[in-house]
């Protein structure tokens, strides 16, 4: 069966089929030639539907459009302006820690990449950023929230071998802050070469907490 359905994958794809539709017809041919039924297609494909931690996909980015459309990113925005603000390509940093934040609450790296991405892309654009830089910085750290928990792509790996979520959300912690911290230190640098300007919140921490009071 599997020599099958590798042929059968592989002429689909050479032929440009979509990788989704390949998938599905390399699987039903492969089964039809074994002589099994093709209705277990449907029913290996609903019953992930049916497991309880796959409940947490869409309600993480539920979560996380709920954020980023509302005042809490305004808020996470400029607490990571507090933080990294100050030194050098100041809005690349903030973009890196927001990512690191908010993929703790979406864990989906292309929420993450259109969340942020749409609202400091522009930003750092008219503070004199490159659009290419402004553009990889988005690229590069979306991919952090593929790590930091709450992960979706680990809640999915998790289900499908059969191991404990929870210690791969931990597993998951240490690379992503050392991924963070190796793009914040390149970030740096580049904004360093070309002269790129710090970014802190005017006002700081003052201004910061009677924002949040006031709001």
């Amino acid at each position: 069966m599997t020599g099958i359905l590798l042929i059968v994958f592989f002429a689909l794809m050479a032929i440009s089929v979509p990788v989704a539709h390949t998938m599905l017809d390399g699987t039903a041919i492969a089964l039809w030639a074994e002589g099994k039924p093709l209705a277990l297609i449907a029913q290996r494909l609903y019953a992930p539907s049916q497991a309880f931690p796959m409940l947490a996909v869409p309600f993480f980015i539920l979560a996380g459009g709920l954020m980023m459309h509302g005042k809490f990113g305004e808020y996470l925005v400029n607490i990571a302006r507090l933080i990294v603000g100050r030194f050098k390509g100041g809005l690349g940093q903030v973009s890196i820690l927001g990512s690191v934040m908010f993929g703790g609450v979406s864990g989906s790296a292309v929420a993450d990449a259109s969340a942020m991405g749409n609202a400091l892309i522009p930003v750092q654009v008219c503070d004199g950023y490159p659009p290419t830089f402004a553009a990889v910085i988005n690229a590069a750290w979306s991919p952090i929230a593929v790590l930091i928990p709450p992960s979706i792509p680990l809640i999915l790996y998790g289900l499908v071998a059969n191991m404990s979520i929870i210690k791969l959300f931990v597993a998951g912690v240490l690379p992503g802050l050392m991924l963070a911290g190796g793009l914040m230190a390149m970030t740096w640098f580049v904004a360093w070469r070309r002269g790129l300007p710090s970014a802190p919140l005017p006002g700081g921490f003052r201004a910061f907490r009677s924002q949040i009071v006031f709001a």
